[in-house]
């Protein structure tokens, strides 16, 4: 008598194993598959943030503040109710959006070349439309 058996068959009998080239295939098939699904999720998450813009509406100081400091350097944010310290002064064009956020009905964008800082850096700022700007600021035209 023999020591096999004919029927059933073993699941894996006569199965022969995937060759290198396929099992690589595969293998790539699923690397390419998990790389596109994280640039999808970065993707999205880069098209969530231009939809809803979390800081679309910064602003240089929070409401009840105004930028003030010695004159000509208005980079700290004071209450408006409150007196100033001594030596300071308000920021002559008061609160406003930060630059990148001029877009708001009622606002403009301008900027200024400040000398001896080389040609390709220039100062941007936002005022309000109608304000008088001072020497070397210009408004900057938006599309």
């Amino acid at each position: 008598m023999s020591s096999q058996q004919p029927y059933p068959r073993q699941p894996q009998e006569g199965i022969p194993d995937p060759s290198r080239r396929t099992r690589i295939l595969k293998l790539t098939a699923i690397a390419a598959a998990v790389l596109a699904g994280m640039g999808a999720v970065v993707g999205l998450f880069f098209a969530l943030l231009w939809a809803f813009n979390p800081v679309g509406d910064e602003w240089h100081c929070s409401d009840g503040e105004a930028p003030a400091g010695p004159a000509g350097d208005y980079d700290r944010c004071y209450e408006t109710d409150k007196p100033l310290p001594r030596g300071f002064e308000w920021d002559p064009w008061g609160n406003r959006p930060i630059a990148s956020n001029c877009d708001k009905e009622g606002w403009v964008q301008i900027e200024r070349i400040p000398r001896g800082r080389g040609p390709a850096w220039a100062e941007e700022d936002c005022v309000r439309e109608g304000t008088e700007l001072p020497g070397r600021w210009r408004t900057v035209d938006v599309d």
